[in-house]
């Protein structure tokens, strides 16, 4: 029996997903290849096949090296002095997730740097993303993100964050908390930006974590600007609550398999409808402001 043309598209484009979840980027691209000529319809899946060639032109460009037990360099340029740089702001980075955070690392991060604009022109995380792979956290920079001094800092932590994130709570963390807790890491615990505006779109945690996964949403927006802001600081304002090791333990509790605001009821002593409740009036009282 011959397969229909969309399901033979939707066969290679969940081929494609598993082989780049493994890191198999040759394979993966063309799996991708096969899903697009079986007649694969434009979709947000674009953004996959941007994402796969962008990894594969890299790692045809560039040398992978150790720089820790914990973290690995994926880059074009491996001078000395520069991969020196760039390995002590890496290294920094994952001491300080680790320390926020107490990650126990299950597999090395790799850290993978693109050294070429164009190939993620038009990936939607444009300024970086973490995925999880078989066997590495990768963190994915652009040149744009990878430039030494604090751009690299911020992006390392921000995306290194959300690895930690990962590790602990088994990928199951809910958008806004993952998003929260790496503009937290980033901004050493003071998150900062406007969130006037955020109500009453954004006032709820399912609202706040429905706009940060479409793809609808430009990340160079004023809706995006308010999104991150607004789950920093409630991830700030929950770690001054109940503290950092409460915080940690909702973590691990969403991890065990519990429903994240049930953990968080558990790891914080009250019930999450509550802090919902005050996170909607401080978002009334900016907006009158």
């Amino acid at each position: 029996m011959r397969l229909t043309r969309d399901a033979a598209a939707a066969l290679h484009l969940q081929m494609a997903e598993r082989l780049w979840r493994e890191d198999r980027l040759e394979q993966a691209a063309a799996a991708m290849s096969a899903a697009f000529s079986s007649g694969l319809p434009a979709s947000h899946q674009f953004d996959l096949q941007r994402m796969i060639d962008a990894e594969l032109a890299t790692r045809r460009r560039c040398v992978r090296v150790r720089l820790s037990e914990e973290l690995e360099l994926e880059a074009a340029s491996l001078q000395p002095a520069w991969r020196t740089a760039v390995g002590a702001v890496a290294c920094q980075a994952i001491r300080d997730v680790t320390r926020a955070l107490d990650v126990r690392w299950p597999m090395p991060v790799l850290l993978t740097l693109v050294p070429d604009s164009s190939w993620v022109t038009f990936v939607h995380a444009r300024y970086g993303y973490f995925a999880t792979r078989s066997d590495r956290l990768k963190v994915v920079l652009p040149p744009s993100s990878a430039q030494l001094g604090g751009v690299l800092r911020s992006a390392c932590l921000h995306e290194i964050a959300h690895a930690g994130v990962a590790v602990m709570a088994q990928g199951r963390a809910p958008r806004w908390l993952d998003e929260g807790i790496a503009v937290w890491v980033e901004s050493d615990s003071r998150p900062a930006g406007d969130i006037v505006g955020a109500w009453p779109r954004f006032a709820s945690a399912d609202a706040l974590s429905g706009a940060l996964e479409g793809h609808a949403m430009s990340l160079d927006g004023r809706d995006a600007a308010i999104c991150y802001a607004l789950a920093g600081r409630m991830v700030q304002t929950e770690a001054l609550r109940g503290g950092v090791a409460a915080l940690q333990g909702w973590l691990l509790r969403i991890g065990a398999g519990e429903p994240w605001r049930r953990a968080y009821g558990r790891a914080f002593r009250r019930p999450f409808w509550r802090t919902e409740r005050e996170w909607r009036r401080t978002l009334r009282e900016a907006r009158r402001r």
